[in-house]
């Protein structure tokens, strides 16, 4: 991974000049207005980005985020006129403010975003303040710089067993790095674009060409789909039919660092032209770029950041970044500690004797001191395959390992050669990863006739890799494995013969059968399947079901034909509002959902419910009293603002529930031993939710079984359920 460094550069591209004075300023120093501002809780900057200001005349670059009166919902990210409606409003917010004037001298802004009002300005101390003191302003972040962080590899994360049958085909992957040498033999041997590498752009220099002359996005490239080969240890890419996107944004020709605006909007980018190639959409974005340390999730100290990487996510796109190389022991760079990244360390791929690489002076591994080193510090590391790496930045919220270190992939022309024969660090971790999503995309497309979603490509790593501790700390966390992940792909159930006449109306209902069905539901054909309460209207439109305010606060969808007993059912969905909101999104199971009190109230089952401040519960309701099985709690397994995917598993008396993969509660409980699943909304303020997929399986209870019947609360019950529900 290529390391932060604290200077700041200003990228040369839209100019717009504000030249109004800020008469506040004109009566303070810069160093006064350093020193006031510095507290500003809308600042997001370092001491080392802000130093600088206190000369008079100085000026920094900095990410500016407007508030938005409305956020866009997920599902506009699905389709290309949803993100044309997207881009208008971004610019019409981006135009007003502009236009208003609201605050003098602004400073001269050198890029506008395209899917969030966010700009990139170059300002003053005293620009900046006036920046903070306008209304319109959400937060002002520093534009930092990021820097950049096979026979072997392939076979340790299991995929040499899987690629001659799925290598990647039908899905693209953007590199988002210091651009890719499309000339090389093995990237399509040609101009530009070709058949390996589609497109691109170069967002660091604002050019289109984005031909890697520095090597490191070469070298990424190589490895997550470079053409198959035999040459030394190269045999091809973790994924070689897989297509590329080049996306450069390192600020040079020939060096390696990058600003934050670059990397967002490399991202945006591949947002944009996610369908460039309909037959190979952009699903995988792959960044081994970062910097800084966090010892948990930044998503709030990097907004303008984490909004992108979000954006990207809603748009069907997984994000892997890697996790750095300093050797820390609770902490790990940015991009990577974003919530809605998937943050990749190393394993070594083999015994290669010692290996002595450079760690921070807080790295708690058993380091040396070294002047060979700028931090001063090495350790003389012994190799292993699948052992952690001693340089791997290891934490407990990183998400996977992949293998790394010794790599032999490619290299661009202007470096020399055709091979890079020891490229290694996590950058090449991240790779390996993205290399793995792009086949299991490939896969799941062939296997199921649809790509994953993010949260289910993130579920199905981590659930299926092969545990591997890291010995300087005690952390633990799957390292990819292929092939296990493939094998959890199942074909679609068979779906049965509609033998009704074609034309009736939409509106008929079909009556449930004796027998339950297990289904998987993408939505794509409406809502013929399901019931709805009373209280909220639910939409179809491209591959989802939505739910926005209702007139109660319970709004749900249940599947008729589907009443088990014993079951495992998974629901894909996404919520609306931010971590503070109260709304929260469900499944249920075993459920009678009728009849309804007048806040749309379940009448029976079990509900697992998340909200987007990372927080669960799990409830049983018996008619209409809810009694907690889990109470809230907190857990990293939650993408917040993200898509996520809740599964309940029910054998018998024993109930498991699951969040992304990770389980979070198994229990024992008798009261209900079947019922109707579904899904729904708990509306406390005003949220949104949109579901995208739906599976279960099941086997049907013993052939006595009975649904129970819809009853009203027993005569004098005195139970009020209206005090502990989600």
């Amino acid at each position: 991974m290529l390391k932060l460094s604290k200077r700041i550069i200003a990228l040369a591209t839209i100019h717009i000049v504000f030249i109004f004075s800020v008469q506040a300023s004109a009566q303070q120093s810069a160093q006064q207005i350093v020193a006031q501002i510095q507290t500003d809780s809308k600042l997001h900057a370092s001491q080392t980005a802000l130093a600088p200001l206190a000369a008079e005349g100085a000026a920094g670059s900095f990410i500016v985020m407007l508030k938005q009166t409305r956020g866009h919902s997920p599902s506009e990210f699905t389709t290309e006129a949803g993100k044309a409606e997207v881009r208008a409003k971004t610019q019409a917010s981006l135009d007003a403010f502009f236009n208003r004037r609201q605050a003098a001298d602004l400073g001269t802004v050198t890029r506008q975003f395209s899917y969030m009002p966010a700009f990139v300005v170059t300002a003053t101390a005293g620009q900046l303040a006036a920046l903070l003191a306008n209304d319109a302003v959400a937060s002002v972040e520093e534009n930092g710089v990021l820097e950049p962080h096979l026979r072997q590899g392939i076979p340790l994360e299991n995929a040499l067993a899987t690629r001659s049958r799925y290598n990647g085909s039908g899905v693209s992957v953007a590199v988002c790095d210091t651009g890719i040498d499309y000339t090389n033999l093995y990237l399509g041997n040609g101009s530009f674009p070709n058949a390996k590498v589609l497109g691109g752009y170069d967002t660091g220099e604002g050019k289109a060409d984005p031909l890697d002359r520095q090597g490191h996005g070469t070298a990424c490239a190589g490895i997550v789909a470079g053409d198959l080969a035999d040459t030394g240890d190269y045999i091809g890419g973790v994924a070689p039919g897989a297509k590329l996107y080049a996306l450069k944004i390192s600020s040079t020709a020939t060096g390696g660092s990058a600003s934050n605006a670059s990397m967002i909007a490399a991202w945006e980018w591949a947002v944009t032209h996610q369908n460039d190639s309909p037959a190979n959409p952009i699903r995988i974005i792959s960044t081994s770029f970062g910097g800084g340390q966090y010892t948990a999730n930044c998503d709030a100290v990097v907004p303008a950041m984490t909004t992108a990487a979000a954006n990207a996510v809603a748009a069907g796109i997984t994000l892997f970044a890697s996790s750095g190389n300093d050797g820390y022991c609770t902490a790990m760079g940015w991009p990577a500690c974003i919530s809605h990244v998937v943050s990749v360390g190393a394993v070594y791929d083999a015994n290669f004797g010692n290996y002595t690489p450079c760690v921070s002076g807080e790295s708690c591994a058993n380091r040396l001191s070294t002047t060979g080193c700028t931090t001063g510090w090495y350790v003389n590391d012994p190799t292993a395959a699948d052992k952690v790496t001693a340089y791997s930045n290891s934490t407990s919220f990183l998400t996977l390992f992949a293998p790394s270190n010794q790599a032999y992939t490619l290299q661009c022309a202007y470096q020399g050669g055709t091979f890079n024969t020891s490229f290694g660090g996590t950058s090449a971790a991240c790779p390996y990863a993205a290399g793995a999503a792009a086949a299991l995309q490939s896969a799941a497309k062939a296997i199921t006739g649809n790509y994953l979603t993010p949260a289910q490509v993130r579920s199905t790593l981590t659930t299926t890799g092969t545990l591997v501790t890291d010995g300087k700390t005690p952390v633990t966390k799957p390292r990819v494995n292929l092939k296990a992940a493939i094998g959890t792909l199942k074909p679609p159930p068979v779906a049965g013969v509609n033998l009704l006449p074609l034309g009736l109306p939409a509106s008929i209902g079909i009556a449930s059968t004796s027998s339950p069905t297990s289904f998987t539901e993408l939505f794509t054909a409406g809502l013929g399947n399901w019931t709805a309460n009373t209280f909220g209207l639910w939409s179809t439109l491209n591959g989802a079901t939505t739910i926005g305010t209702g007139s109660a606060k319970y709004h749900y969808l249940h599947r008729s034909n589907a009443n088990f007993a014993n079951l495992d059912y998974r629901v894909t969905m996404q919520l609306s509002g931010n971590a503070a909101s109260l709304d929260a999104a469900c499944l249920f199971m075993r459920s009678v959902p009728t009849p309804q009190d007048t806040t749309g109230d379940l009448y029976s089952g079990y509900w697992m419910a998340y909200r987007n401040g990372g927080t669960y519960s799990i409830w049983k309701v018996s008619g209409y009293s809810w009694a907690k099985l889990q109470d809230w709690t907190s857990s990293t397994a939650i993408n917040q603002s993200g898509v996520n995917e809740l599964r309940a598993v029910a054998n018998g008396t024993t109930l498991t529930f699951y969040i992304n993969g990770i389980q979070v509660l198994t229990t024992t409980d008798a009261t209900h031993t079947s019922g109707k699943v579904g899904f729904g909304l708990y509306d406390a303020q005003g949220g949104a939710l949109n579901v995208t997929r739906a599976t279960l399986t099941g086997t049907a209870a013993d052939p006595a079984f009975t649904v129970p019947a819809d009853a009203p609360p027993a005569a004098g019950s005195t139970t009020d359920p209206k005090t502990a529900r989600p």
